[in-house]
């Protein structure tokens, strides 16, 4: 659920929001755009013929990309865009499922494990056994200065989440179980301080302080299957937001202190709840969307910015008191 990707030559292949949530990426086989996302603007575009790109992501608001090709599927460049020539690569035994790269570190998940390089010298710096993960799952939380602070993944066991906190202030490294069934996606709010985790049928979320690993608030997202694409919280946490392959984007309300509530209270089948922890919270709005194709949605300012991989982007006001969503602007960003 972190990033999303097609397979067809010539249409889109991936498409993401950096950490700031500020710029989105979109690649074809052989290219790239950067847009900022709200206003919406081309910042660059950049071609690879014949790299046959797979996963693309950028440094920051830096030239230093890293990207994974079809014709070499276990292995990672690191790209200088304005020297046009590679500056490192990483080979790993199996295929890659995804990538992310910060100021300091390099971040390979393959289906079974995930590695951290030090990005000055390639050197491996930890190293996570998960449960199987195609997808690429992860949630990475990067500071102001585009340096790694933390990172929700699965981990070894059915239902169970690693949060690993790397700040000199505050280090943590802490397992806990999420779900009694294996999971779909993971995503931090813009402090690190809360993590959303939902199953992989795609019918439940749970937002946990994730520290604690305490479970604060349960979501009913639907009583069907669904692939959900994209979860996000608001800046101010009182909203959370999710497309899925129902086709609709759902808007939960927070309606408690987060603050206030991760006293543990009780716990059951292993897993701590607070207070409020063993509700179920329905969403107070329920938008059908009319692009039915899978997307990326974030909250950007006091706005809502999806972007979808047949080339859409649109931008959404919310006004939660009417429980209204407008479309405020539409454009096409993929040609």
């Amino acid at each position: 659920m972190n990033e999303l990707s097609t397979q067809e030559d010539n249409k889109l292949q991936y498409l993401n929001f950096n950490s700031k949530k500020n710029q989105f990426i979109c690649s074809t086989t052989d290219s790239f755009k950067i847009y900022t996302a709200c206003p919406f603007l081309e910042r660059f575009e950049s071609s690879f013929n014949l790299k046959k790109l797979k996963f693309v992501e950028i440094l920051g608001s830096s030239n230093v990309l890293c990207y994974v090709s079809e014709k070499y599927p276990k292995s990672v460049f690191v790209w200088d865009d304005i020297e046009k020539k590679e500056l490192m690569e990483v080979q790993q035994k199996t295929n890659v499922c995804s990538i992310r790269i910060n100021l300091n570190t390099l971040i390979v998940l393959t289906e079974t494990s995930i590695i951290m390089y030090q990005l000055s010298d390639l050197s491996i710096v930890n190293y996570y056994s998960t449960m199987k993960n195609p997808k690429g799952i992860i949630s990475v939380k990067e500071n102001l200065q585009d340096e790694l602070e933390m990172i929700a993944i699965f981990d070894d066991k059915i239902g169970f989440v690693r949060v690993v906190n790397y700040t000199e202030k505050n280090p943590f490294n802490r397992s806990f179980q999420a779900f009694e069934e294996p999971l779909g996606g993971l995503k931090f709010n813009n402090s690190g301080r809360y993590l959303a985790v939902s199953t992989s049928n795609g019918k439940r979320i749970r937002i946990f302080e994730s520290k604690s690993g305490i479970c604060l608030l349960q979501l009913i997202v639907g009583n069907k299957d669904a692939d959900i694409y994209s979860m996000s919280f608001s800046s101010d946490h009182n909203f959370f937001v999710i497309t899925s392959s129902n086709g609709s984007l759902q808007l939960f309300e927070l309606p408690f202190d987060l603050k206030d509530s991760s006293n543990r209270t009780k716990e059951r089948n292993g897993i701590s709840f607070g207070k409020h922890g063993q509700k179920l919270q329905k969403c107070i709005i329920n938008y059908k969307l009319q692009n039915s194709s899978t997307n990326k949605i974030s909250f950007v300012f006091d706005e809502l910015i999806l972007v979808a991989t047949n080339g859409w982007y649109y931008r959404f006001l919310v006004n939660p008191e009417k429980k209204t969503i407008k479309e405020q602007e539409e454009n096409h960003f993929y040609y």
